[in-house]
């Protein structure tokens, strides 16, 4: 299994700016692509995911992402997960890359750890205080969104690319 970590390059365009009053953001659109790879070998029967976190409100702590296989433990409960991830934060994101992976289906739940404690921070009220973020963009209506609605597809040989966008709430 090989683990690659990318920092970015450049800057993610309206992810740290203050909006004016006529700014128009278009909501954010779920993104999971492919790339099909062209060699045979080994790794062609492993598929992989490039990751990308948007919207970090600051550069404090890291990221951490959660990659499930299946919805058992889907999103919170870490120790089940495929693979669990560090990442950290540069200019209001964050990527990383995931080889190695069977073909299947897979959901991803990330958070911005801003104090470095390796826990969702909420409130009282159970809200959380930290960003959080899943796969597909999926939301829940009360709470977490199910693994099927954060669900997506890795096929062996190639590379599926995901963006969650943050949020805070």
């Amino acid at each position: 299994m090989r683990l690659a970590l990318l920092i970015p390059i450049v800057a993610c365009a309206g992810c740290g700016g203050a909006l004016s009053e006529t700014s128009a953001v278009p909501p954010p659109v779920p993104t999971v692509s492919r790339t099909q790879g062209t060699s045979s070998t080994a790794e062609d029967r492993l598929g992989a995911i490039r990751l990308e976190i948007l919207g970090f409100r600051n550069e404090l702590g890291e990221a951490r992402a959660a990659l499930f296989g299946s919805s058992e433990g889907f999103p919170s409960d870490h120790q089940i997960a495929v693979r669990r991830e560090r990442v950290p934060i540069h200019e209001a994101k964050a990527e990383l890359a995931l080889a190695g992976l069977p073909a299947g289906t897979y959901a991803l739940s990330v958070m911005h750890d801003e104090n470095g404690n390796g826990e969702l921070d909420k409130s009282g009220l159970g809200v959380p205080t930290e960003g959080a973020g899943f796969s597909q963009d999926a939301a829940g209506t009360f709470g977490a969104p199910s693994f099927e609605d954060a669900s997506f597809r890795v096929d062996a040989g190639s590379e599926t690319r995901v963006t969650i966008h943050l949020r805070y709430y």
